[in-house]
């Protein structure tokens, strides 16, 4: 588990944000020339251009005129990144919990979609119920493949685990020269995987090892949804899903805060 780390001042992390924004010298968007911070009034002064700047409103971004303190929104970012569940999160912010909720579906809707093609090499593919009735949840169906070596991953829902459903997304994800590994479920019996090579396990006798990878994924995801939302919530699945395409394909994005917040900054 990871440690939670110590977070410094408001202030050491306003001179951050802006830095991120505006560069390690500071200089003004419009003439170029270094700025002065006004930590008491929160904001830099180009004293050529007679302007204010605050990161929290330049280019009118995600982070426009939040009432977030520097120190909160680092601490939201940094628990995202870090997976942590809206109650931890909450009591390191004392934000409330819709607050972090709504914070946390602002990230993943400005996470990028990273194309890396198709899946290549050997590739572990599955399926897998999201849902359960008795928590009035719609029981829905995902389709994911795993790149073995690299951990790339494609994922997506299905309506159906049907010989097409599954062919399709075959033909839209993985490689004619990969080699996909499935488990026995009938519908693979039907599909030509010409040219690829198709090998299958069966899991009814404890074969495991082969498709280990896309098992480890399935549980991972879940065990996640359900430390974030004490339940799996398949109305929130496809940006969920989104963010674990992104942290498997884009895993850089991922590495730090500052990593993840100028990325934030660049697309305002």
């Amino acid at each position: 588990m990871k440690r939670v780390p110590y977070f410094f001042s408001n202030l050491t992390y306003w001179r951050r944000f802006n830095r991120l924004v505006f560069g390690d010298s500071l200089l003004c968007p419009k003439c170029n020339l270094a700025m002065s911070e006004n930590y008491k009034l929160r904001y830099l002064w180009c004293k050529y251009c007679r302007k204010k700047y605050r990161y929290t409103s330049f280019k009118a971004g995600l982070f426009y005129s939040t009432k977030l303190s520097s120190k909160q929104l680092y601490q939201l970012i940094w628990c995202y990144l870090n997976k942590k569940s809206i109650d931890t999160t909450r009591s390191l912010t004392k934000l409330s919990y819709p607050t972090v909720e709504r914070w946390i579906a602002r990230f993943r809707d400005h996470l990028p979609e990273t194309d890396v093609g198709k899946l290549n090499g050997l590739v572990q593919m599955d399926e897998s119920f999201f849902g359960r009735v008795r928590h009035k949840q719609d029981q829905v169906i995902v389709v994911g493949a795993i790149e073995a070596e690299t951990g790339r991953i494609k994922l997506e829902l299905v309506p159906n685990r049907s010989s097409k459903t599954l062919s399709n997304f075959i033909d839209g994800h993985i490689s004619h020269k990969a080699t996909v590994i499935t488990d026995k479920w009938r519908a693979y019996d039907e599909i030509s995987m010409f040219p690829r090579e198709h090998l299958s396990v069966n899991h009814s006798i404890g074969e495991f090892r082969f498709s280990n990878k896309i098992e480890g994924l399935w549980s991972e995801i879940k065990k996640h949804i359900r430390r974030m939302y004490q339940k799996i919530l398949t109305n929130k699945l496809k940006p969920i899903l989104n963010e674990w395409q992104e942290r498997h394909n884009n895993p850089r994005l991922f590495e730090s805060a500052d990593t993840f917040t100028s990325y934030l900054f660049q697309i305002s």
